[in-house]
This record gives structure tokens, sequence and C-alpha cells, in this order.
């Protein structure tokens, strides 16, 4: 019993002495802190920060800046928590109102309490008019419009009011006409009514804050006239007999396009009973149009129109001529055709023949693949003499172009850049792959067009199955009409360079067999030029 009543003094003793002790250590001191200048001033935002230098002897706990619109701020009030710890910290004020002065100081905590740094002001920048934009004018018709505007900055005050102002002249105001937008959103529309037809108007947007009034940029547009808008399209596929044009009608003019068309003449006037007209739909947009029964080798006038319930209007008068011989090259619409563009600008319809992928029009290009030009050369005493490249048309005439294409020397096949990037002349192991698939005793037959246009009679065994199209295209220096000799094309292969003139090879079909050939001729002969798919 009294060993125990002994121990028991001692714990007393000790627990008393550790309270005493513990109880006389020094409390922490405050942090000390430092507030960095205020920048980055805006009309909502600005940037601060501080430094912590000391922690007074215990972790800081928070740190950051505190800031109102009186004097001393403090945590209890708007304030930023950046971290923990000593250092220096950047902070950034936001929510704030335009021209207006705070005070602001950095802070930092620690288990004694919480310390700041001296005091700085500024005052937020002022409210500015506001930035807005006029973005477009849509649907106009004969008596309305409707114009989009967008507020790209509210200048730090609400927007009161917002809309389009216009009039017949420029710059228009709020003491002009206006209309007030009912939406609240950054982009916004208005529809503008009771506007007179075929009248030019100045339209822009506008937005109203407290600090006054702001403008976009002026638009200009002009009412529909009432009859539909149209534009004539440049004529193409220009043949003997026919051509291919059209309309792009841009505006119904405020009633339904119930007619359009194109009308072609040979006088400027378009008397009726000189015109030709098509009919072609009715509605707003591109048609095309093709017209035949034309003349050959003979100038007309050609126009797009369009018809609603107010009236006929009519694109621009263009003048095209059409070629001396042929119509157009029937292709076979048994087939599927893809298409293919050169450097020039040309399309071509391409078609596949057993494991080949073919041309199926004459090439008539003007250039090299690389962009550089073919020398263009009309005079056969210059031609017969060339020892580089060059093309003419045939009979010189380029209204030959689309049907028969150009006619090329051996030179210029020679460069390896006629035709299109992917695409190459035939060799003649190519050749012998073309007339296998389609049969020795008859593929010149199934490569040649039907049409007694393009071939003397009888044209022996033509059926065109093939789809490639071949029409008899002539060659030049010599038989130069499209009527007569046959279809030759030239191969990739020389035959013989060291003859005076060097030779190359070339190949054929003609109106009296139905057979494929090899030919030889001068690299200075013009032939025609079929391209093939590279592998």
């Amino acid at each position: 019993m009294k060993i125990s009543s002994k121990i028991s003094l001692v714990i007393i003793v000790l627990i008393i002495g550790g309270y005493i002790l513990f109880s006389c250590r020094k409390k922490p001191d405050l942090p000390t802190v430092t507030t960095a200048n205020v920048f980055a001033i805006t009309r909502t935002s600005s940037s601060s920060g501080g430094n912590v230098t000391s922690d007074g002897g215990a972790e800081i706990t928070a740190k950051g800046v505190c800031w109102g619109t009186i004097s001393n701020p403090t945590i209890a009030g708007s304030k930023t928590i950046d971290g923990k710890g000593m250092g220096s910290f950047t902070s950034s004020l936001t929510g704030l109102t335009a021209n207006t002065k705070y005070y602001v100081r950095a802070y930092a905590t620690n288990e004694t309490g919480t310390a700041y740094g001296s005091e700085n002001n500024f005052t937020t920048s002022p409210i500015a008019l506001p930035q807005v934009t006029t973005s477009g004018v849509t649907a106009i018709f004969t008596s309305s419009s409707l114009i989009i505007g967008e507020i790209v900055d509210d200048g730090g005050s609400p927007i009161m009011e917002r809309g389009v102002c216009w009039a017949t002249s420029d710059n228009p105001s709020l003491e002009d006409n206006k209309t007030i937008s009912e939406e609240e959103t950054v982009s916004f529309s208005c529809f503008l009514d009771d506007l007179v037809a075929n009248t030019t108007y100045y339209v822009r947007a506008y937005a109203i804050n407290s600090a006054g009034t702001s403008y976009g940029d002026v638009l200009i547009f002009t009412t529909s006239s009432g009859i539909p808008q149209i534009i004539t399209l440049t004529p193409s596929e220009i043949t003997a007999e026919s051509v291919v044009s059209g309309g792009n009608i841009t505006s119904d003019g405020g009633s339904p396009v119930i007619s359009r068309g194109i009308q072609i003449s040979h006088f400027e006037t378009f008397p009726v009973f000189e015109s030709i007209s098509t009919s072609d739909g009715t509605g707003v947009g591109i048609f095309n149009s093709k017209s035949k029964g034309l003349s050959s080798n003979t100038t007309y006038y050609l126009r797009a129109y369009a018809t609603n319930s107010i009236g006929t209007n009519y694109g621009e008068m263009l003048i095209f001529k059409t070629a001396k011989y042929g119509i157009d090259i029937v292709f076979n619409p048994n087939l599927t055709y893809g298409t293919i563009a050169d450097i020039d600008g040309n399309n071509y319809k391409t078609i596949q023949i057993g494991t080949q992928t073919w041309f199926a029009e004459n090439l008539r290009t003007s250039k090299f693949n690389d962009g550089i030009s073919i020398p263009y050369v009309t005079d056969s005493n210059v031609w017969v003499s060339l020892n580089s490249s060059g093309f003419c048309w045939l009979e010189n005439d380029i209204n030959y172009k689309n049907f028969a294409g150009a006619l090329y020397n051996w030179y210029a096949v020679n460069t390896g850049k006629l035709c299109p990037s992917g695409w190459h002349l035939p060799n003649l192991s190519e050749l012998d792959v073309l007339e296998t698939f389609l049969g020795e005793q008859n593929a010149g037959g199934k490569l040649k067009e039907t049409g007694t246009a393009y071939w003397l009679q009888p044209n022996e065994g033509a059926t065109n199955e093939s789809g490639f199209s071949a029409i008899s295209s002539g060659y030049y220096p010599g038989i130069s009409s499209i009527h007569d000799g046959g279809a030759i094309w030239w191969t990739s292969e020389p035959w013989w360079s060291i003859t005076e003139p060097p030779i190359a090879n070339a190949w054929m079909v003609t109106w009296n067999s139905p057979k494929m050939e090899v030919w030889s001729a001068p690299y200075t002969y013009g032939y025609a030029v079929r391209c093939i798919k590279d592998n």
C-alpha cells in the first residue's frame, strides 16, 4: 500500500509539471505580409497579390487579398484564397463595378490570427459605349428584308435597347427609321417591312447603354423590283447544232418563278419569229438548259430568262458560235462514266474497260500538267519543221475543241506531261491488253462511236459497247477534215529514233475495218491523244 501511494504521487507531480510547462510556451506572432500593386484594371476586374515574408512562428493556413469600397477591407468581406505557406502570390479580383473606387490589401492567417498588408486603392475603368456590328442582310424582297446584328461588348453597362436603323441615304441614325429588337441576346435580328420595291437602302445595327448609343458598319442592299433576278450561265458543250447554257435565279422577286429557260437568236434584239426558247422548270436557283437544232458555223446571241406573276426578266446577253461540223458524241447510255479534269479546266468522261480506265474523249489541253503552255502552231510549214512541242486544233478552228480534241506532235508526247497527274499515254503492251479484252477481230468496232456524223460509211463493226466513243478526228498536216482518215492516237513509245525524221508508234481505228491497228509516223505529225490511268 505504501509503494502504490508513492507511485500515485509521482504521477500527479508529472501531470502538474507538464501542464505548467505547456502553459508557459510562447504564443506565435501574427504573420508579416505585404500588398502588391494593383494592375490589369478593367471595368469588372483587376489583379493584385502579396508576399508573406514571415509566418510568425506558425503555419500559414490561408493567404490572399481582400477588397471593398470602404477603407481597410477585411476577410469578412470580398476576398481571394490563394493557397497556404509563405512566399509571393497573385490574386484576381472579379465581379467589380465599372467606374468605382476600391480598396485592397493582402492578408495572411496562422493559428494566432490574420495579419494585413498595407492598403492600396484603384478605380475600375469607366463605362464605355457598347460595341455592335451589322452582321448581314438576308431575305431581301420587294418590300422587306431581315437584318442581323451582334453585340460585341456591352461597354460595362447593361444594354437598354438594340435594333437597326435605316434610310435611303448613307449613315442612317435613330433620327431616321429604326426597328427595336425584342431579343435580349448577343446576336439579334430585325425584320424591316413597308420598304419600297427596287430601292437602295442603307442599314446599320445600333445599341444603347448608360453611356450612350453606338452603331455598326453600314450595309447596303436593294429591294427586289418585283420580277426575278437572273444570271445567264456561260455557253458550253458547243457543237455544230447544239449548246448548253442555263441560268442562276438569285431572287424570285417576291413571287414564285413559274417559267425559266434560255433564248437564242441570230439577232441581238431577239425578235420572236427568229428566237429559240427552252422551258426548264420553275423556282429559284441554278438550272441547265440544252438547245438543239442550231445551224453550224453560225454566231448566236443567248440569254437566260425567268418569269413570275409580275413579269419576265432576262440575264446578260452572251455570244457564241457553233462548230463547223459534227453533232454531240453519243456516249453509251448503258454504261457508267467517271469524270476527270485537266490543268486547263477541261472536263472529260472516263470509262472502265476491263482492268483499264481510259479517257472517253480526246485530250484538249493547251498546257502541260505542270502549267507550262504548249506552243500553238497554225502554220503547216512551221509545223513540219518543228523539233519541239506543238499543238493545233483541227483546221486551226477552236470550235472543234470540245468534240475532236487537239492534235499534238510527238515532241509534246515525249515530255510525259500531256496527261493529268495519275494518267499517261498508253504503251504497246497496254494496247495489247485492251485488244485482248475486246477481242482481236472486232476491238476497233467496239471502240468506235456509232453515229454517222463522225465516220465515213459503212463504219465497219461500230458498236461502241466499250464506251470508248472513238470518232474520226483527222490529223495534221495532211488530211484535216473530221470525216476523212481515221481515229489516230499517239502511244508513248518511239519506233525508230535514228531515222530522219525520227518515227514514233501510234495506234488507230478506221471506217473500213473493225480492228485496232498499230501505226507509225514522224514525230512532226499531229495526232490525237487518249490517256490511260496509272496502275
